[in-house]
């Protein structure tokens, strides 16, 4: 639990360094794999990567989002009832895999046998490691997820050139899907041996019966989610091509990076809240959300104007187009970040239902509009659908919460015109980078005018905060 502000400060610094290590390693290596791999077969491996998304849902029910409620309602019992339940993954992916098996052979899915093994390791992987990270930011063992993050992603990246410049597979796509699933579940299977030494299988019926009522719930939010940052590729590769799949999953990946600082904030963030929405002290959850939103600003106002460097840097005149993805979806990044601030209302006050009802409704927005656009005018259309819809998504969970708890009580905890107003400098920064796009020097006084001020505001906010 974050017991003070220097302890969340300490907390996301150190939670955003290993979300990079597992997947900003990644990112680094995105010039390796682009140069290795064509737009088609970058394509294939996203859209699997994305279906092993969806699969991973399901598997672990979105278990480990009760883990933070267990903790503070029954703090001696935790450490038997994380064990005991991580095991439901194994389960429900044992029980899938038959499934989808049953399904091929019957001829009712057009599928692979090697997709179906993959997906289903990959996915159960998933769930393992998303599990124990849930577990770690709430018993504070930096330490050890640094170390797996590690092996995990310098792992993967090293195996993946091996298989491919090797062609150990017929396709450079199936030896970078194996060369990440293999080093995922070894490390799964490390999990597995920690988490097996304090199971408690007879109280099993009663964490179920905790847990799900909590889970499930949230399950179409999941689903929902995935459709958000996901489902814009699959309908790519089936309204498009593969290779238009590849060049969007790219621009989406430079957009990655964001996403990772933003939900490594939040790993350090959410007990924070919780804490502080506890204990009533709204002001301090205010004065912080302020700060802490200005941080993020700061940070996607900055990629924003980098990006077209970026994607020249990282990958050849195959991609060079996808630019005008990555700007709106850094957009998308954003605004997930936003919808973090009120959804901690929701969460808290464990009306996981409300979650869903306005992440399903984004989803389906979404969906809709990627039929019509990408239809009409391309994949490109489709990162701009989707920040439209992650806006919907942040607007939808504000009036969720401010419902939930009351307009006067979320006034006391969120500043909400200080939020709409950090929304709209991003909005402007995010279209006078798209105006100025093949104006480089340009482009980069306009951030440094912009996001100086910014860093300087944070640097003294951060001393003042250590300082206590």
């Amino acid at each position: 639990m974050c017991q003070n502000k220097k302890s969340f400060v300490k907390a996301g610094a150190l939670y955003t360094v290993g979300n990079i290590l597992v997947k900003g390693l990644g990112f680094l290596s995105i010039p390796i794999f682009t140069r290795l791999m064509l737009p088609e077969d970058y394509g294939v491996y996203n859209v699997f990567m994305s279906y092993a998304a969806v699969v991973t849902i399901i598997v672990n029910v979105a278990f480990h989002t009760n883990l933070k409620n267990y903790k503070f309602d029954f703090p001696d019992d935790f450490e038997k009832y994380s064990a005991t339940c991580f095991f439901l993954a194994y389960f429900g992916s044992a029980i899938l895999f038959l499934l989808t098996c049953g399904f091929t052979f019957f001829n009712l899915v057009n599928i692979s046998y090697f997709l179906i093994t993959f997906i289903a390791l990959e996915s159960l992987a998933q769930a393992c490691v998303t599990y124990y990270v849930s577990y770690l930011s709430l018993k504070v063992k930096t330490t050890s997820y640094l170390i797996i993050s590690l092996v995990y992603s310098v792992g993967s990246i090293l195996l993946s050139i091996y298989l491919i410049k090797s062609g150990f597979l017929e396709t450079a796509a199936k030896n970078r899907i194996l060369g990440v699933v293999v080093p995922n579940l070894l490390v799964a299977l490390y999990i597995t041996n920690i988490f097996r030494k304090n199971t408690n299988f007879v109280r099993l019926k009663e964490y179920l019966k905790y847990g799900l009522k909590i889970s499930l719930p949230l399950l179409p939010h999941a689903f929902a989610q995935i459709i958000l940052s996901q489902f814009d590729r699959m309908m790519i590769s089936e309204m498009d091509s593969f290779a238009a799949a590849g060049i969007y999953s790219f621009a989406f990946n430079v957009s990655s990076i964001l996403l990772i600082v933003a939900s490594s904030c939040d790993t350090a963030w959410e007990p924070c809240f919780f804490e502080k929405m506890s204990s009533e002290k709204y002001d301090e959850i205010k004065r912080n959300s302020k700060i802490y939103s200005v941080f993020f600003l700061m940070l996607a106002g900055g990629l924003v104007f980098v990006s077209p460097e970026i994607v020249t840097l990282l990958a050849p005149k195959d991609y060079a187009e996808s630019v005008y993805s990555a700007i709106p979806l850094i957009g998308s990044a954003f605004f997930l970040f936003m919808y973090y601030l009120p959804s901690g209302i929701e969460y808290f006050l464990k009306k996981t239902a409300y979650i869903s009802v306005g992440t399903v409704s984004a989803a389906v927005l979404n969906i809709v509009l990627n039929y019509f656009t990408i239809k009409y005018y391309g994949y490109k259309a489709a990162a701009y659908t989707t920040v439209f819809c992650y806006v919907v998504y942040f607007v939808l969970h504000v009036l969720m919460a401010k419902k939930l708890i009351g307009k006067d009580t979320f006034n006391m905890i969120f500043d909400i015109k200080y939020l709409l107003f950090v929304c709209l400098a991003f909005i402007v920064m995010t279209f006078l980078s798209m105006i100025f796009v093949d104006k480089i020097i340009v482009r980069w006084l306009v951030m440094t005018a912009v996001c100086v001020p910014m860093a300087l505001y944070c640097f003294k906010r951060y001393r003042v905060i250590n300082a206590k």
